[in-house]
């Protein structure tokens, strides 16, 4: 049940990050609040 943990994971990625006020969370949307921060989160200039 490999797909049900990605799952999960990606579920308290994206939990956490709405915390942080990085992203809006809806049913079928994910709007992105801080593009700048998500990207010095991964590495990226």
């Amino acid at each position: 049940e490999e797909l049900g943990s990605v799952r999960e994971i990606v579920s308290r990625l994206l939990k956490g990050f709405a915390e942080q006020g990085l992203v809006a969370l809806s049913r079928e949307r994910i709007e992105v609040l801080n593009p700048q921060e998500l990207r010095r989160m991964a590495g990226a200039n």
